[in-house]
């Protein structure tokens, strides 16, 4: 029996079979603009109020205006102890050490890094130290590698690190026009259990639409899902 979490969105956990598999790692991506920090903001603050404590990692925007998103939502942070917001350097050389920490400290059960793509231009070691070109090289690698296959390491390092918390995990990522994948680093997607993606058709008559190309663990359903966000929070619609 696969132990789930539930992430309390309307319309979406009927999709995977009640919830995301315990401890796994979720990349929820898309272009811009097409709610992925919400979908993934409202879903930790769902599982606070559940009674898991849930970590939701910026590395662009501060709690002030993450909690002002989440009261727009119709969310009633205040009342929620189970949710911690911060918000971190992706340069800072010990950024996945304070993750680490973070997640220890509340003992999360849910752990949110918005996003992946901050991480990889310069993340570090659970220990401090930098995941520079020449450590790599100089330590694990006789030969030199192309930027490419330096960047592949560190996304797999920066999810190995994340593993690490024992707790569930949703990563946010962009998906790049006219380039194959779904995230920027075109790696995560192999590394990840689930992948979430959400997309924005713009016009006069502009929707959104959802769907789960990949979760393991799970018979998840393959159809293309519309979505609206307003005050009622993130809701899962009908099929297209």
């Amino acid at each position: 029996m696969v132990l789930r979490i539930s992430t309390g969105i309307k319309g979406f956990d009927k999709l995977i079979e009640g919830g995301l598999p315990k401890g796994s790692l979720t990349l929820v991506s898309g272009n811009p603009g097409t709610c992925k920090s919400i979908f993934c903001l409202q879903t930790a603050y769902n599982v606070a109020s559940s009674g898991v404590p849930a970590l939701f990692v910026s590395f662009e925007q501060d709690e002030e205006n993450l909690s002002e998103q989440l009261n727009q939502l119709g969310a009633k942070i205040g009342k929620v102890k189970g949710l911690k917001i911060i918000r971190l350097e992706p340069e800072d050389p010990q950024v996945m050490t304070k993750i680490l920490n973070a997640a220890k400290d509340v003992k999360a059960g849910l752990v949110v890094v918005d996003s992946i793509a901050s991480l990889t231009s310069g993340p570090s070691k659970p220990d401090g130290q930098n995941y520079t070109t020449a450590q790599i090289l100089d330590s694990v690698i006789p030969v030199p590698l192309d930027a490419e296959s330096l960047n592949r390491m560190k996304v797999k390092l920066i999810l190995d690190t994340i593993r690490q918390t024992g707790a569930t995990a949703l990563l946010t990522s962009e998906i790049i026009r006219g380039q194959e994948g779904y995230s920027r680093d075109t790696l995560s997607e192999f590394l990840c259990d689930t992948i979430v993606v959400l997309h924005s058709v713009e016009g006069e008559d502009a929707y959104r639409t959802l769907n789960i190309p990949k979760m393991r663990l799970t018979k998840q359903k393959m159809g293309i899902y519309s979505f609206e966000v307003g005050k009622k929070g993130f809701i899962v619609k009908s099929s297209e």
